[in-house]
């Protein structure tokens, strides 16, 4: 499974290539005064292996004439002094759906995501064209 979104300055991926590994993401922004990549890369571990971090790249930097150029970037593998990556460090537990949907999230914190009781609501604006403008598409 493959989405990308893009508006010409920030570009969104996700992909999930294969079944039983969890995907790698990615996200980018490239305008005239700031460009960032991040990778979150969590195919390295199944969906019942929470003890395996994912990899994460990150690099930022800023373009402008009154900014000192080493000063304006940043590089997670080089500026980061202490790091603690949890990305990828979950499990998931199949639910009673077609093909294990309606399953649960459980965290490396003790944490867990409900899917079926996420209050889909707060993320509806009426006043914003697009999808939730077709009734079909609004949460219920």
């Amino acid at each position: 499974m493959r989405q990308i979104v893009s508006d010409g300055e920030m570009t969104d991926e996700f992909l999930k290539d294969k079944y039983d590994k969890k995907p790698l993401i990615t996200q980018s922004i490239d305008k005239p005064d700031i460009t960032t990549s991040i990778v979150i890369d969590m195919s390295n571990s199944t969906y019942s292996d929470m003890d395996t971090p994912g990899t994460i790249s990150y690099t930022m930097e800023l373009q402008g004439a009154d900014l000192p150029v080493d000063k304006a970037k940043f590089n997670m593998a080089d500026d980061v002094q202490n790091s603690s990556v949890n990305a990828g460090r979950y499990t998931y537990t199949t639910g009673g759906g077609r093909g294990g949907s309606s399953g649960s999230y459980n965290y490396i914190d003790g944490s867990g995501f409900d899917l079926a009781n996420t209050p889909w609501e707060v993320f509806f604006n009426p006043d914003t064209s697009g999808p939730w403008n077709y009734t079909d598409n609004r949460p219920n």
